[in-house]
Parts: structure tokens; C-alpha cells; sequence
């Protein structure tokens, strides 16, 4: 009996910080695809919003910032897919990281999330709380944490 299997689509999220936590959790998504390919990779980097309050920064000038801070955290992880010929799309959002990092894997659809996580430890972790920890509570989908 011959079954056919579904063409299934694969999508990969990693956020990156432009740490090297952030570049093993892309060394690492490459690494898994070859076990099981994926068809979309996106990388993503969150921007903590920036609070203005009485200060003479215009719209055009806060987004120039996050332009300059994405540009920024998306530089080694663009360079290493893209000496690989590995297609990706790259994505910069403001907002509190977890949440958004949750949220634009549910936009995209994607099936898995690898992220880097920082290293400070059990103690440091704790009092400061962990993006990947959040991650890892708030999303449905496998989270593969890389150091």
C-alpha cells in the first residue's frame, strides 16, 4: 500500500538580537534543516518601545532608531543565510519581546521558534525574568532554546 504524504510547509521563526546567543539559535535552524527542510525562515527582532514622554523626538526620529537597532541585530544572521543561499525574510517590530515574539509566530504561522537565550543563569533569570522563559510559557509551539 503506497501512501502520499502531504507537501508539507515548514516555517521557522528566529528572533535575533544581534547577540551570539541570537546567531547560535540561526546556526542552530540551519543545522535542523538537515533533518527536516524547511520552506520559510524569518527572522525577527523586536524593539523595545521607546517612551517619549516630553522629549523632541518626532515619529521619523524614533523610527529611524528602530531602523538603525534592526539593522543593527539583523547584520550577522543576514550575512551567514545569505553565504549559504538560504532564503529569509526579515521582520522588525516594536513591543514588549515575548509577546511579540508569541504574536508574530501565530502571524506568520509559523511551526517552530528558536531563540537564543542569554546565559546569565538560574539566579539572574529569576529576578530579571527570561524572554525565552515567556516564550517558552506564552507560545503553543516547539521552542528550542539555544545558548
Amino acid at each position: 500500500m503506497t501512501t502520499n504524504q502531504e507537501n508539507v510547509m515548514t516555517t521557522i521563526l528566529v528572533p535575533v538580537d544581534g547577540s551570539r546567543q541570537s546567531m547560535n539559535a540561526v546556526e542552530a535552524a540551519l543545522d535542523f534543516a538537515d533533518y527536516q527542510p524547511f520552506d520559510r525562515l524569518v527572522l525577527l527582532n523586536v524593539q523595545v518601545p521607546i517612551v517619549r514622554g516630553r522629549s523632541f523626538m518626532t515619529d521619523a526620529d524614533v523610527l529611524a532608531i528602530y531602523k538603525a537597532e534592526a539593522d543593527r541585530a539583523f547584520e550577522d544572521a543576514c550575512k551567514t543565510l545569505e553565504a549559504r543561499g538560504v532564503r529569509f525574510e526579515a521582520l522588525a517590530q516594536p513591543g514588549p519581546v515575548a509577546e511579540t515574539i508569541v504574536r508574530v509566530a501565530g502571524e506568520i504561522g509559523a511551526d517552530h521558534i528558536y531563540m537564543g537565550t542569554r546565559g546569565y543563569g538560574a539566579a539572574i533569570s529569576a529576578m530579571l525574568g527570561s524572554v525565552a522563559g515567556k516564550v517558552v510559557g506564552l507560545s503553543d509551539l516547539p521552542v528550542t532554546l539555544v545558548n
